[in-house]
């Protein structure tokens, strides 16, 4: 148990998905020769948001309290890798233990991942049609509300959504600044100041487990996710509030910005997103090619459709098809790919413009808002659900068209 709790609360802590956590400690208790079939079959595991929980056959219920979270995929990827190695039997239980400590000890974090803030922040307002004033500022505004979080978080500010709220009003009022001096509108730079925290690996995970079944602790990941997405919101639109700052229009421009654009934009966007949560660098490449996929989807869709469900529906459902792909062809969690290919696409942007306009407007359409936000949600949960499924159906008719030619090759 002492392994389990140590394998499951590293992964819980690195922003593993409940389902990813429970297999893989499932994976070790099966694979466990000192362990009799009764006893495995005794044995139960059950995670939640925020504890794990381990049951033997002698009735003795161990767990571990997850008290904080943060996200490396690099990390996940590596645990996977030794649960799998001990699985083969390649290790033993001792062995694993020590390897999960020197994990634990090693860090994948790169100290100047400032750059990719930036460069995250910065590609997406061009494909989102931002002038090239607009895109350097962004830069800046990226760099700036990170720095800035980081600060408070650590050093002055407990309480998470305050420490939100307050980066995000700081670096989008400088960012407002700036663009006022250059009369330009500053919806795009607002959107750039809330994009390095956006939360879409939580709200990933959240959709995950909920198709999954864990139908309390995915709600509750997606509240929280929606709830970062407001605190970010407001400390923006409190921005907009000061008199001599001129309000954001919430135009959006994508339908104008040329194809290269998109294509070479998304893919920088998502290889940012990559790099700021310790992805492996030589997923890099495969990381840009699901981003720019799943954000030309949504930019055709949009423009031919314009229906929430279905912009998120196709892009989700292409991603999810596209990650799989990606995940048998490098022997990686299907996480390492979906989730840095998610960013421009997470419905955060659509929540701040609604929010914002409400504040300085005074009109809200709570009924369309919250209904646009639920559709796109609902979309991108069904269209995980059919990628997966549909990867399934295509390698089991591959495999089945694979055994029949060898089956007449093998004849001949």
């Amino acid at each position: 148990m002492d392994t389990m709790r140590l394998l499951g609360s590293n992964l819980m802590t690195s922003g593993a998905e409940l389902k990813r956590v429970e297999d893989t400690l499932a994976r070790l208790v099966n694979n466990s020769s000192f362990l009799s079939a009764d006893e495995k079959s005794a044995f139960d595991i059950q995670v939640t948001v925020n504890s794990i929980f381990l049951r033997s056959d002698r009735q003795v219920v161990d767990f571990v309290t997850i008290t904080t979270r943060s996200y490396d995929l690099q990390r996940i990827s590596e645990l996977n890798q030794l649960s799998r190695a001990y699985a083969n039997q390649n290790i033993s239980i001792s062995e694993l233990r020590l390897l999960i400590h020197k994990n634990e000890n090693t860090s994948f974090k790169d100290s100047n991942n400032w750059l990719a803030y930036a460069l995250l922040s910065a590609s997406l307002i061009a494909i989102l049609g931002g002038s090239i004033i607009e895109i350097f500022i962004s830069a800046l505004v990226g760099i700036m509300t990170n720095q800035i979080f980081l600060l408070l978080q650590v050093k002055v500010i407990n309480n998470f959504f305050l420490s939100e709220i307050c980066a995000t009003f700081v670096s989008g009022g400088i960012g407002a600044l700036i663009g006022t001096f250059y009369q330009l509108d500053p919806t795009l730079i607002y959107i750039a100041t809330i994009i390095p925290l956006v939360p879409g690996i939580l709200l990933t995970n959240g959709f995950h487990d909920l198709l999954d079944g864990y139908y309390v602790s995915g709600p509750i990941m997606i509240l929280e996710s929606l709830s970062t997405l407001a605190s970010l919101s407001i400390g923006v639109t409190i921005v907009s509030m000061i008199p001599f700052i001129p309000m954001g229009s919430g135009n959006l421009m994508i339908a104008k910005v040329p194809l290269i654009i998109h294509v070479l934009g998304s893919m920088i966007c998502s290889i940012s997103f990559g790099v700021t949560v310790n992805t492996k660098r030589k997923l890099i490449l495969p990381i840009g090619i699901a981003g720019a996929f799943t954000w030309c989807t949504y930019v055709v869709s949009l423009t031919r459709l314009n229906n929430s469900f279905m912009n998120s529906f196709l892009c989700i459902a292409i991603l999810s098809l596209i990650s799989h792909y990606f995940a048998k062809r490098y022997r990686e969690p299907l996480t390492m790919f979906f989730v840095p290919a998610l960013v421009a696409v997470v419905p955060g942007i659509t929540l701040f413009l609604e929010f914002d306009q409400w504040i300085l407007t005074n009109r809200f359409d709570t009924q369309a808002i919250l209904s646009n936000v639920l559709f796109s949600l609902i979309g991108m949960a069904c269209g995980s659900l059919v990628g997966d499924e549909l990867f399934h159906i295509l390698f089991n008719i591959r495999r089945w068209f694979y055994e029949i030619f060898t089956k007449l090759h093998s004849s001949n």
